[in-house]
């Protein structure tokens, strides 16, 4: 079960990483951390079945937090590119109405 956990965390944040491609700071460190979970999981022996809930619990936290992290980046830039859109088109009818 570890393996398959460790192997779920390394194809989250590589996939966040390669579809993505953040650009803040946090968004880069968190899918770090997922990574490097995921890397750590796959390394270490199998513990007793409190130890596994603990980790399974703590890489579920990581997981939901780096695609949230991701999910606000990507909607900060979708409104920054309506705002420049708009800001565009605004300045582009203003010239024109200038030019008639």
């Amino acid at each position: 079960m570890d393996t398959i956990i460790g192997v779920l965390m390394i194809t989250l944040s590589v996939g966040i990483l390669v579809l993505f491609r953040p650009r803040f700071q946090s968004s880069r460190i968190l899918s770090g951390i997922a990574l490097a979970m995921g890397l750590m999981t796959l390394g270490t022996a199998s513990g007793d079945m409190v130890y596994q809930l603990f980790q399974l619990a703590m890489q579920a936290t990581v997981a939901v937090c780096c695609v949230l992290q991701i999910r606000r980046e990507a909607v900060l830039r979708a409104r920054r590119a309506a705002r420049k859109r708009s800001s565009d088109l605004h300045r582009a009818s203003r010239e024109a109405r200038n030019c008639a």
